[in-house]
């Protein structure tokens, strides 16, 4: 009688436990600003919630090359990772919510937002905000420039 052969066990999944430490402690600390960002860019909770869930999917491949980086790089690299997680996406922008931020970023065009987003909310100066979003640094001052203006003008009511 022949024996039928045994049920393989699937593979063990091996995590390399200093990696694993480098997301924890490095990237997580950063997610409601990368958050935030993404607020920025969609005008819609939803939208923000899988543009960052796709950014830190890809930061996590990334992070053999970026064990490395300076504590300072990872904020502008997730930013930056986002807005090509965006940009690749093809996300549009909501319709937005009542709320009075939406209100106010509403009339603001993707590149003023993502200027203000990156350097009033995420906290990256102009020379890494241009790194991130990949446009000279005299375009994200401009874009900021703007920005500032037209909200100042409009004067939303929060």
């Amino acid at each position: 009688m022949a024996t039928s052969p045994k049920p393989q066990k699937p593979p063990v999944l091996q995590y390399d436990e200093q990696l694993v430490n480098l997301y924890e402690e490095r990237y997580l600390p950063h997610v409601d600003r990368v958050y935030r960002f993404a607020f920025a860019l969609t005008l819609s909770l939803e939208t923000a919630y899988a543009c960052v869930k796709a950014t830190y999917q890809q930061a996590a491949v990334k992070l053999p090359s970026t064990k490395h980086l300076a504590e300072t790089g990872i904020l502008p690299l997730l930013v930056e990772t986002c807005w090509k997680v965006y940009q690749d996406a093809g996300y549009s922008q909501s319709s937005g919510g009542n709320s009075g931020l939406s209100s106010a970023l509403k009339p603001l065009s993707i590149s003023e937002r993502a200027s203000l987003a990156a350097v009033d909310v995420v906290g990256l100066s102009t020379a890494d905000a241009a790194k991130a979003l990949t446009w000279p640094e005299v375009d994200v001052r401009r874009n900021l420039a703007q920005a500032r203006r037209t909200l100042i003008q409009d004067k939303p009511q929060f």
